[in-house]
């Protein structure tokens, strides 16, 4: 099992929470944003996983992967300093691949089951 934080909880973060947390390969550390109220830092609380506004405060070397979803530069250039040797981190840009495979699948599903329904 590996142990994921995501940085960033908006559209892309909590896209990418969702689908980690119906894997039983992947389980959910942490999430971080400075917006207390994005999607993914509400579906953390109400999951009762660890969130909060500030990465740096839940970051130690236990984490397997850190998924940078915030897009920002600065953000990942930080996040490669301070993660431990053995972590590895994905950067916005694959985040963003990796959310929009993800909110296809979604879709597709419901598709399906709409036509199924049907």
């Amino acid at each position: 099992m590996q142990k994921v934080m995501i940085v960033g909880a908006g559209t892309g973060g909590s896209s990418i929470l969702k689908s980690l947390m119906e894997t039983s390969f992947f389980r959910i550390g942490a999430i971080a944003d400075t917006d207390g109220h994005a999607e993914g830092i509400r579906i953390a609380r109400d999951r009762g996983l660890l969130h909060g506004n500030n990465w740096r405060d839940m970051l130690d070397n236990s984490y397997d992967l850190i998924i940078e979803a915030t897009g920002s530069p600065e953000v990942f250039r930080e996040l490669q300093q301070a993660k431990g040797p053995d972590t590895v981190l994905i950067p916005g840009t694959v985040a963003c691949i990796i959310s929009e495979l993800m909110n296809e699948k979604e879709n597709l599903i419901a598709r399906l089951r709409f036509e199924t329904e049907r």
